[in-house]
């Protein structure tokens, strides 16, 4: 049996934010093969008032979230997730450094760790990686971030050996690896099929889990089916 999948893009980054440009972001992110974008916000732009935009807009018809990531490599980031509110439909951690990770591994807010390529020693061990497993959790990639580096191959080899060994520590605890950041502006969106291609040549993920990371892992995340934090946690632990 065939499996219809709907792509999704986790985190759109757009230079303006107003109605017109997130409606005619959707479509761009649709005539490209996507079924739904979650559009990234600052923290600092995050707020009541652009929460009530995207809800608006959903309520609409229009498959559009919101993802608001922090920068661990900012020394208050645990006051910027505390101080977040209300909580984004996609909320995750960029970790560079390996005590960063096993702490944001632990905060019950946070949906995911974003993992990056630019650093020289691992940021994330398998005590990290069980533990956001154990939160359910998710682990992501920036596509652009991948692309970017393409134009400098040897630098690129090197960084990927450290950015695989977290990937399959992270399969080893059972967590999804989602793949987010799919729209080059001003080129456009890159196709989900040349999207997965890519996590399947640079990352080594085999094909069905690359067409996951971009489909059903995303909508399970968005729809709410692995938020300890729509339980009942409200505040910033760990």
């Amino acid at each position: 049996m065939r499996v219809v999948r709907r792509f999704i893009d986790l985190k759109v980054r757009l230079e303006s934010k107003t109605r017109e440009e997130l409606i005619s972001a959707y479509q761009e992110a649709v005539q490209a093969g996507y079924w739904a974008i979650s559009v990234y916000f600052d923290p600092r732009e995050w707020g009541r008032e652009a929460h009530d935009l995207i809800k608006r807009l959903r309520e609409g018809g229009i498959n559009i979230y919101s993802t608001v990531e922090v920068d661990s490599s900012d020394p208050a980031w645990r006051s910027t997730l505390a101080r977040l509110r209300p909580l984004p439909d996609y909320l995750t951690v960029r970790i560079s450094k390996l005590p960063e990770g096993r702490m944001a591994s632990i905060i019950k807010i946070v949906d995911g760790i974003t993992l990056t390529l630019r650093k020289d020693a691992l940021a994330w061990d398998y005590v990290s990686a069980r533990e956001a497993a154990r939160l359910r959790k998710v682990v992501g990639v920036d596509v652009l971030e991948l692309v970017s580096e393409l134009e400098d191959p040897v630098r690129l080899s090197a960084e990927l050996r450290i950015l695989r060994l977290e990937l399959e520590i992270s399969k080893r605890a059972r967590l999804p690896i989602v793949a987010a950041s799919m729209n080059a502006v001003p080129s456009g969106f890159i196709q989900p099929l040349v999207v997965a291609s890519i996590l399947e040549v640079l990352l080594g993920l085999e094909w069905q889990g690359a067409l996951s990371s971009i489909s059903s892992y995303p909508q399970s995340l968005l729809a709410g089916d692995r938020r300890l934090a729509m339980r009942g946690y409200g505040a910033v632990e760990g």
